[in-house]
């Protein structure tokens, strides 16, 4: 994935847009102004989320106004959310790029669609939004930024590192309680972090299995060791008694 993303940078680089948490951020804001505007917001959310089946009987406008969807109705959790957005997808840009931040969210987008028409064809039809995949930037900023303290509910310091794990706890739990169909709209949603991240896992576990064979090896060759120089000065005081026997 690395040597793709070098290649394509090369190729393609001049064309990445800056600041994209803009564009991610944007559509949701057109959302809450119909929303507050006095549009019903079980009516607006049905009107915009992915439905497969309305996409094939025409309204193709549900490929764009799905990632409007914010996750939630309530303006003081949309401003955080915003907030959070823009943190994550500023520190993405720094470490990255803006080509390669482009690419993943890009990618976040059409393997939500292709998610969506796999779950249909598999008999699993439900309103989708955009708020699973853009998880994905949260779960990215976790592995670049482990660190990174935020407050939650403004009080609380927790390093982001343990706000990732406790979401990945409930993204397995969501995967296993889901149909299968669902699932397959599970798995879509993340592809685009596990192309990104999965060899950055796969060595760190590699890493970390070698690491804890070296370290046993070292304490088998001290134990060894140990075990060996206690047999020497077993060996030194039998031959002392000896001698003193012989005295």
């Amino acid at each position: 994935m690395e040597k793709l993303l070098r290649n394509l940078e090369r190729r393609f680089g001049h064309l990445a847009v800056s600041n994209i948490a803009f564009f991610v951020i944007l559509p949701k804001v057109f959302f809450l102004f119909r929303l507050y505007g006095g549009a019903p917001p079980n009516q607006l959310e049905d009107e915009s989320a992915l439905l497969i089946p309305a996409v094939l009987d025409g309204e193709w406008i549900r490929l764009l106004t799905f990632v409007c969807v914010p996750p939630a109705q309530s303006i003081l959790w949309v401003l955080i959310y915003f907030h959070l957005t823009y943190l994550y997808c500023s520190g993405l840009e720094r470490a990255w790029g803006a080509f390669r931040l482009n690419v993943f969210v890009l990618l976040a987008y059409i393997f939500t669609v292709l998610g969506a028409f796999a779950a249909s064809a598999a008999g699993q039809d439900a309103l989708i939004n955009f708020n699973l995949a853009e998880g994905t930037i949260f779960f990215a900023f976790a592995v670049l930024y482990p660190n990174f303290t935020l407050n939650l509910f403004f009080v609380l310091p927790v390093k982001v590192k343990w706000l990732a794990l406790f979401g990945w706890a409930f993204a397995v739990f969501r995967f296993v309680e889901n149909s299968w169909a669902g699932r397959i709209t599970d798995i879509a949603v993340i592809m685009n972090y596990l192309l990104f991240f999965a060899g950055h896992h796969v060595a760190y576990v590699k890493n970390s299995l070698s690491a804890r064979h070296r370290r046993n090896k070292w304490q088998r060759a001290l134990s060894e060791a140990e075990d060996g120089r206690a047999a020497d000065a077993r060996e030194r005081e039998e031959i002392e008694e000896t001698r003193d026997d012989v005295r």
